[in-house]
């Protein structure tokens, strides 16, 4: 369970640094004026939402990663069940994410889309590899099943 606790801890930090280093060069960037307004030549409602969607996402996956670490330093039955949603909401919004960047830019990908797809690409089978082994052992672990459990509150006389 060590292992598990290690990235449970790590995964917020490690996703805000992703975020950063993603849109370190966009902080600044207009993105309503780009996608929502019809005088933009980049104008693509459509690719607007995708992007509000995609960081309300992202900030759901940090969110729900500090309450799941909570619910690990508890020990609290319901880990399990949140741990097990987290990381397959993890592997479908990666997923939704490499088929709409493929949507937005089709076989036409500039290099930096190109490297953009290839490091999601690799980033999904990494989350994959992980839910395939980390769920099983959640469930199914002795180790597991004896720690996750609530625990009666002990009044001390």
């Amino acid at each position: 369970l060590i292992l598990l606790g290690l990235g449970i801890f790590i995964s917020p930090i490690a996703i805000i640094i992703q975020l950063i280093k993603l849109y370190v060069d966009e902080f600044n960037v207009d993105y309503f004026y780009y996608y929502f307004d019809k005088s933009s030549e980049y104008y693509n409602p459509l690719h607007g939402y995708y992007l509000i969607i995609n960081n309300m996402g992202n900030i759901f996956l940090i969110v729900s990663s500090v309450f799941i670490g909570i619910l690990f330093v508890k020990r609290k039955a319901s880990f399990r069940l949140y741990y097990s949603g987290y990381k397959i909401f993890s592997v479908l919004f990666l997923a939704i994410n490499l088929l709409m960047i493929y949507f937005f830019t089709g076989a036409s990908m500039n290099s930096d889309e190109t490297i953009l797809f290839r490091t999601e690409t690799s980033a999904l089978f990494k989350i994959i590899i992980q839910a395939c082994i980390w769920i099983p052992y959640v469930w199914y672990s002795d180790r597991s099943r004896h720690t996750f459990v609530d625990q009666p509150i002990e009044i001390i006389n």
